[in-house]
């Protein structure tokens, strides 16, 4: 997968600068009830795990952005939180404690789309939990009953802009692959834009690609039983329901590491 850069995440801050009350309700009543230490990866700019930390909690984080991480970085400065941060991927994190949860928002693992990759980051997760520990993550969903719904490719190009406090324009620019309609993995080049005074000041370009999962088959539960998870719990609400009827919501998994599970990192 690739990294966020400054661009992107100005952009980011910009589009997402609150967590709808329902998202976070759902995520704090895991961190509420966590035994133990507690572990955002993919954190970006602590966009959860800021609103959990002003209430009280202390949530370690690692993401692979060395800008985003900048942006949480400073924002804990500015606030007094104390926090573990660090710059790392899911599947290359090595750190110093095990977790009682461990959560990973906003449909942020679709990130990672190489299969190898996946089971490595699975294998990880799996190693910082402590037994019995709680994973929750999301996953952008496709039905197995229906086709991988690619109908939007047919709308190639789409954009939006945003103005910064400051008065900056940040323009977003995104251009999808149409080689994309027989996979489970979407890609998009992504073009950001910084504009001051009518000028462009700088451009970043992302290489932007998504893996849709689905749970038809129990594949995605076969694949966390595989690398130490057990009690599945599918959600695709955060009031914790699993409506099949309900269209374009990520895919929530709940789940937990085997108390006997061992694997070594591969």
């Amino acid at each position: 997968m690739k990294h966020y850069g400054k661009i992107c995440t100005l952009m980011y801050d910009l589009d997402k600068p609150v967590v709808p009350e329902i998202d976070l309700a759902f995520y704090l009543s895991y961190v509420e009830e966590a035994n133990g230490p507690i572990l955002q990866p993919m954190v970006g700019t602590g966009r959860f795990a800021l609103p959990l930390m002003e209430k009280g909690f202390k949530i370690d984080g690692v993401d692979a952005s060395a800008d985003m991480l900048a942006k949480f970085r400073r924002v804990c400065k500015e606030r007094g939180h104390d926090a573990n941060i660090y710059e790392n991927t899911l599947a290359e994190m090595e750190l110093p404690e095990l977790y009682a949860l461990i959560f990973i928002t906003s449909g942020s693992f679709s990130l990672i789309t190489d299969d190898e990759e996946i089971s490595r980051s699975l294998t990880n997760i799996n190693r910082h939990l402590l037994p019995g520990g709680c994973f929750v993550f999301e996953v952008s969903e496709y039905d197995d009953a229906h086709a991988l719904d690619h109908h939007w490719l047919d709308h190639h190009w789409n954009g939006k802009w945003l103005k910064s406090p400051e008065g900056e324009i940040v323009l977003q620019s995104v251009v999808q692959n149409d080689q994309d309609r027989n996979s489970d993995t979407v890609h998009s080049l992504v073009r950001y834009e910084l504009i001051k005074d009518g000028r462009l000041v700088d451009t970043e370009f992302l290489e932007f690609s998504l893996k849709y999962h689905n749970k038809g088959g129990d594949k995605l539960k076969a694949l966390l039983d595989e690398h130490g998870f057990e009690d599945v719990v599918y959600y695709n609400s955060y009031d914790k329901t699993y409506d099949k009827g309900r269209k374009n919501s990520n895919l929530i998994v709940e789940c937990r590491k085997k108390q006997d599970f061992s694997r070594k990192r591969p």
